[in-house]
């Protein structure tokens, strides 16, 4: 539909990838420390006022993401991989 905003966004994964993909790691990141997900709050507050374009959102949240993806993938001796799929 033309103008309407999206609210939801589904990541689907074959399920061996599951353990260690990205937007899991993040989730259950967030889940466990409560600082980092009100950190994450404010930067999608701050930068859904600065912009309408759905892919500009994402990409100004992309250094946040990373950060908080590069210290979970530590917590599991994982190597640091780049969050930007788009």
């Amino acid at each position: 539909m033309a103008g309407a905003q999206r609210t939801h966004v589904a990541h689907f994964f074959p399920a061996p990838q599951w353990e260690h993909c990205n937007q899991r790691l993040f989730r259950d990141w967030l889940l466990t420390h409560p600082a980092d997900r009100d950190r994450y709050e404010q930067v999608k507050r701050v930068v859904a006022a600065a912009t309408d374009s759905s892919r500009e959102y994402t990409a100004r949240k992309t250094v946040f993401v990373q950060e908080i993806v590069n210290l979970a993938r530590d917590a599991l001796g994982l190597p640091h991989v780049d969050v930007w799929d788009k």
